[in-house]
């Protein structure tokens, strides 16, 4: 383990809703104060002071054709770009657990010992959020919900069916009970105040095992380095 007071978590994902705002090239270490994922990945490791993030789009690694080389070449230079652990959640779009198989035996091979939790959204990330309906009414600072979130978020369509019920209308549905949408900003303040038991009963598919790797290979590198700032996750 590195003698740091700093550890760097390369997460990589699909969009600013999933990582926050990102740029082309190396990206850049920064707070894990905006993403849904890095906001996660924050709070089960018990909001370390120590834990910062560097976040990188799929689309941006050339040269690869399946999605689970891409994720594996991510992989292979996490550890050349100095970051001490990685991270990589993408929606599935209905295809669990095929993805998540796939994407394990791509990166099993690629620095074995490296810390590495690997993930899926199922079908899409707003599917844990709408597993806590009290953290979207905190997050977007509304009276009430205009109507509860469906009770099994990880049974609604992918999004690419078109049939006007995928994880994206439902959300902003219980929100405001109309076809609009809720945007990344407003995604990640709810991120802030999930409740994980909550998640982890609505998505037992796709959030329980990410949050119980998350636990069990990343959280354990703060607490071995822990300076008396971390606190226990939520």
């Amino acid at each position: 383990m590195p003698d740091v007071k700093q550890l760097v978590i390369e997460v990589v994902g699909e969009g600013i809703t999933e990582l926050g705002p990102t740029a082309p090239g190396n990206p850049q270490v920064q707070q894990p104060d905006k993403g849904v994922l890095p906001i996660l990945l924050h709070r089960l490791c018990g909001e370390p002071n120590t834990l910062k993030v560097k976040c990188r789009k799929l689309a941006f690694l050339q040269g690869k054709k399946r999605v689970e080389e891409k994720v594996a070449f991510a992989k292979r230079q996490a550890p050349l770009n100095g970051s001490h652990g990685f991270v990589c959640v993408l929606d599935t779009d209905g295809a669990h657990p095929e993805k998540l198989d796939a994407l394990t035996e791509s990166c099993a091979r690629q620095s074995p010992t490296f810390p590495c939790v690997l993930g899926v959204a199922h079908t899409s990330i707003e599917a844990w959020l709408m597993g806590d309906p009290s953290a979207i009414r905190k997050g977007l600072r509304l009276n009430k919900l205009a109507c509860d979130p469906p009770a099994d978020p990880e049974n609604l369509p992918a999004a690419y069916k078109r049939d006007g019920n995928d994880p994206k209308l439902a959300l902003a549905k219980c929100c405001w009970n109309k076809p609009d949408v809720v945007s990344s900003d407003q995604m990640w303040e709810i991120a802030k105040f999930l409740k994980f038991d909550r998640v982890r009963a609505a998505c037992p598919v796709s959030f329980a095992p990410f949050e119980a790797a998350v636990v069990e290979v990343l959280r354990p590198m703060f607490i071995e380095n822990a300076t008396g700032d971390c606190d226990s996750a939520v």
